[in-house]
């Protein structure tokens, strides 16, 4: 006679767990429905058959989610739960994870296993795509920066701890091989110090784990809202399926880390915890002229959101490359993530912040091209592409966002897919500034951050270059004057310099070999610039090789003209790059 072996009516704790599984009944041998009296199954089946009958006569039990409820899911986020998922996510690996998604250099770091293994290597890559091609949906690559690492016998969620080195700021994975297996934990470097770039990257580590359909309770459902609509909380300490690759990341993430490389940018990275966890928006735009989401950022917290329109309330740049960012509001308690409403249903809508908001997600049925719609507000922005009004370009679709009452005065629509999803849902790429000098660029669609072809690439590169420029230059630029300067400058002071008097800033600092590019009517112009920056009001008395006043040219706003007795000299009065102050003072004391 064969022994049945016991089944415990409870299940363990999820790893990070607040939450205690609830109890389910066997259905076994030995189960629930062999130990019922005759007169409970009876009663079982006559439910069944009524929930059936009712189920086929159009209705369906239970009450079912308001449309205007802040948890109410849209109707492609419940498909998404229902469609099946794609086969390669259930490729056997090594299932590891960090314990945290980011660190930084010198910090240690613990991995755990998901399951025991007896010998298992490990060694860390910095994802890449420039020397390493070879990514598939399973299959991170990436540069190493550590040798293998072989280790003998570690019991699951035992914590097994490395020292980050020095290394660049960027996303890292480890890849660990067992039993001819393969594994990837990801996790994000920050830098050691804020600004040690001018651009920072915010990679959306929440969405991540979001979309994340582990099973780890083995009931054949995603521990993921997205799977289970009653279930408000996720872990974000476990390991992605697809071997380790974070959902979506081929086509959302890696073509902008491949375009930050191949342009040969330098930035500084951080996870969604770790630009949370900085303490001020006012010291964000000292060390930042650009914040950039390349991704899906659709889950923030509080804290992040804050920070976020602080530092553009500052005067900071902000880049949306995707869309449907900003959506869900969502706290942390401990390892757990908690959604808790749309952030437009508690009184702040996204269109606020980014300037359009989400409006539909169709999975994709309808993809279109970006069709130019302004031209002449930024024509910077096209530059050299050969756009004009009607001219399309890119491809997008998915999510799409759209402008709305909430989005700030003067947001401009520069490209759009009209009627993409049906009449009137069209998505919207957008631009607006404040007054206090902050500028934010939204793709509007699904998505712009993993956009391979070359005009889509060109764009994201003219944005780059107009928002990481001084932002002295920037007000030349757009005809406001030399009082345009000096609200710039009271963000960004100039330096002082060892020249008499040494306790006070000065209004005058040298440039030289400054490269600048210029749009003419003939198209790119390529020049060096060499001359002054005089960041003072017209009429303020300086003392360069000749002694005269400043005032600008009647006819350039972005030239200075010092009148003299012997006679005039120019100086352009911009600047694309910070440099110390040169003050040109009375030869008094030398």
């Amino acid at each position: 006679m064969t022994t049945q072996p016991h089944v415990s009516h409870t299940r363990r704790h999820r790893r990070g767990s607040n939450v205690p599984f609830k109890p389910f009944p066997q259905v076994g041998r030995r189960g629930f429905l062999h130990r019922a009296p005759w007169p409970v199954v009876a009663v079982l089946a006559v439910a069944t058959i009524l929930v059936a009958a009712a189920a086929l006569a159009g209705h369906t039990p239970g009450p079912a989610p308001a449309p205007s409820s802040p948890m109410a899911l849209t109707e492609a986020e419940e498909r998404e739960g229902m469609a099946p998922r794609p086969a390669y996510e259930r490729a056997p690996a090594v299932a590891a994870t960090f314990l945290r998604d980011g660190y930084r250099p010198g910090q240690v770091a613990s991995l755990v296993l998901w399951r025991p293994e007896r010998h298992f290597t490990v060694q860390f890559f910095r994802a890449s795509q420039m020397h390493t091609p070879k990514w598939r949906n399973i299959t991170m690559q990436g540069i190493p920066v550590t040798p293998i690492r072989r280790i003998k016998g570690l019991p699951a969620h035992t914590p097994l701890r490395f020292r980050i080195g020095n290394w660049r700021s960027g996303v890292y994975f480890a890849r660990l091989r067992a039993r001819r297996l393969t594994g990837f934990a990801p996790f994000v470097v920050r830098p050691k110090q804020l600004g040690e770039h001018g651009v920072l990257v915010v990679e959306p580590t929440f969405t991540w784990q979001a979309y994340n359909f582990r099973d780890d309770n083995h009931d054949g459902i995603g521990d993921t809202w997205y799977a289970d609509h009653n279930q408000t909380s996720i872990n974000l300490v476990r390991p992605f399926l697809s071997r380790g690759m974070p959902p979506h990341f081929p086509i959302y993430d890696l073509p902008f880390l491949n375009w930050l490389e191949k342009t040969g940018k330098r930035v500084d990275f951080m996870s969604d915890s770790q630009f949370a966890a900085l303490r001020s928006a006012r010291a964000l735009p000292h060390a930042y002229r650009l914040i950039i989401f390349p991704g899906h950022h659709e889950y923030v917290t509080k804290r992040e959101y804050d920070l976020t329109v602080g530092y553009r309330n500052f005067g900071g740049h902000l880049m949306f490359l995707s869309a449907d960012n900003f959506y869900w509001k969502v706290v942390r308690h401990g390892d757990r993530l908690v959604r808790t409403a749309a952030w437009r249903a508690v009184g702040r809508p996204e269109a606020a912040l980014i300037g359009v908001a989400f409006i539909r997600n169709d999975g994709g049925r309808h993809q279109g091209r970006w069709t130019v719609r302004n031209t002449r507000r930024y024509p910077w922005l096209f530059g050299d592409t050969r756009l004009r009004v009607g001219s399309r370009f890119g491809h997008g679709g998915i999510e799409i966002d759209h402008t709305n009452s909430a989005s700030p005065p003067g947001t401009t629509v520069i490209a759009d897919m009209r009627n993409l999803m049906g009449p009137g849902v069209t998505a919207q790429m957008s631009y607006y500034q404040t007054p206090r000098g902050a500028e934010v660029f939204a793709a509007g669609a699904f998505t712009l951050g993993g956009a391979r072809n070359p005009v889509s690439c060109h764009i994201i590169q003219h944005v780059w270059d107009h928002l990481t420029r001084p932002k002295g230059l920037v007000a030349l630029q757009r005809g406001r004057g030399l009082a345009s300067l000096q609200r710039a400058a009271r963000v960004r002071p100039t330096y002082g310099y060892p020249v008499k008097p040494f306790r006070r800033r000065h209004p005058v600092r040298g440039v030289f070999g400054d490269p600048r590019i210029d749009l003419a009517s003939t198209g790119v112009k390529r020049q060096f610039h060499f001359g002054l920056d005089v960041w003072a009001p017209n009429g303020t008395p300086v003392y360069p090789t000749i002694s005269g006043t400043i005032a600008l040219h009647p006819l350039h706003n972005d030239v200075v003209l010092v009148d003299a007795q012997t006679g005039s000299s120019s100086a352009t009065g911009t600047s694309s790059r910070r440099s110390r102050a040169e003050s040109m003072q009375p030869p008094t004391g030398r």
